[in-house]
């Protein structure tokens, strides 16, 4: 998920903004052509629901416009794993509302004393190449998307191509090679202004925009912020089946990203902690219920993972090798799909022994009568 900056006037593709930084300091969110300034953000939050390969998951950012003015809109980049279904703008209280009932249940008692663990609209007349595909516009409050797939061994040039035909600046291909290897959907959101006003305002939180997308892990979209600075990380996650911390290092090193790479600021907190439907707050059982997550469990886990000054130091996210996936106990292939047959063979063995021993007693007992 980032925020970047942008040189291309916005009429000239609609909403099919994925345009890549020009200052390297900024990776994704972006601004016109013309406003001399900078944008960047200080705060990523997320609520990431996951029952079997389906995700609904609800972001809200905390950005920061600096210059003489403001400008007249300026775009999001975010990525998914596959394009989504549905778009839906959630109650501006469901972070507060989530973050309060989450941490009643998994702050530990006593706290630890330790401080430090506190901070927690013209369709345009694109390059229709081959290896493009756009998938469905959506306007949403003060959202415009446009998703923008690039598939293929010549992906990276035709998008790059594409950016460079409608006015934007071409990406450093490794900054894009992951996500086109992985096929995954570039979503680009224009942000425009409140109704009679003529620019964004200079600082602020974008209104919490959930998103409804099919995927076979739990997945959180950091990679591509890797040239955003330094910011903070909220992420609160409600799973059918426990996250595996342990797991996840089998999928792509995630939990060394959680322990190093996401500077973990709360691993004291209590984990998959068990709720119930009925139990979550009004506002997010409401975004529960407008997605398009089907036979919802009635039985879910709980987990917060906060970051604090993400992105600095040994483990920034330029080294990484893959973006934030999860695993949960269910999909660890080492309990279910080794253990389960290596039990059934130590039964059958202990029975085999068993029967075995008895044969034998039983042929000393009563030997054969025959000379």
């Amino acid at each position: 998920m980032c925020i970047r900056q942008n040189s291309v006037s916005f009429s000239l593709a609609m909403t099919a903004i994925c345009a890549m930084q020009v200052n390297s300091a900024l990776a994704c969110m972006m601004l016109p052509r013309d406003f001399d300034g900078r944008i960047s953000q200080r705060r990523h939050q997320a609520i990431l629901i996951h029952h079997g390969n389906r995700e609904e998951l609800i972001l809200r950012v905390n950005y920061k416009i600096t210059g003489d003015k403001t400008p007249s809109h300026f775009a999001w980049i975010i990525t998914t794993p596959s394009e989504p279904s549905a778009y839906h703008l959630a109650d501006e209280k469901v972070f507060h509302d989530t973050g309060r009932w989450a941490t009643k249940l998994l702050r530990p008692t006593p706290p630890p004393t330790a401080q430090a663990n506190r901070g927690a609209a013209k369709a345009v007349d694109a390059l229709r190449e081959p290896t493009l595909e756009f998938g469905k516009r959506e306007v949403i409050g003060p959202y415009d998307i446009q998703p923008v797939r690039a598939r293929g061994s010549n992906a990276l040039q035709a998008l790059n191509e594409w950016l460079a035909k409608n006015g934007f600046p071409k990406e450093d291909p490794g900054h894009m090679k992951y996500f086109i290897d992985q096929e995954f959907t570039f979503l680009c959101v224009k942000i425009n202004p409140a109704a009679g006003v003529d620019g964004v305002a200079s600082t602020g939180v974008l209104p919490p925009l959930h998103l409804s997308f099919e995927s076979e892990r739990p997945y959180y979209p950091l990679l591509f912020s890797s040239r955003q600075g330094v910011f903070d990380v909220e992420l609160t996650t409600l799973t059918d089946d426990s996250l595996d911390y342990g797991g996840s290092l089998d999928y792509g090193g995630s939990y060394h990203a959680l322990t190093n790479q996401l500077r973990w600021a709360n691993p004291h907190y209590k984990k998959n902690v068990p709720v119930r439907t009925d139990e979550l707050p009004k506002t997010l059982a409401k975004a529960l219920g407008k997605g398009q997550t089907e036979r919802q469990p009635v039985n879910w886990r709980l987990n917060v993972i906060q970051g604090k000054s993400v992105n600095s130091g040994r483990y920034v996210i330029s080294g990484w090798k893959s973006d934030v996936f999860l695993a949960k106990r269910a999909a660890r292939p080492d309990r279910l799909g080794l253990l389960l047959p290596m039990a059934v063979l130590l039964i059958a063995a202990g029975s085999l022994a068993v029967w075995r021993r008895r044969a034998i007693e039983r042929t000393s007992t009563h030997p054969d009568p025959t000379p």
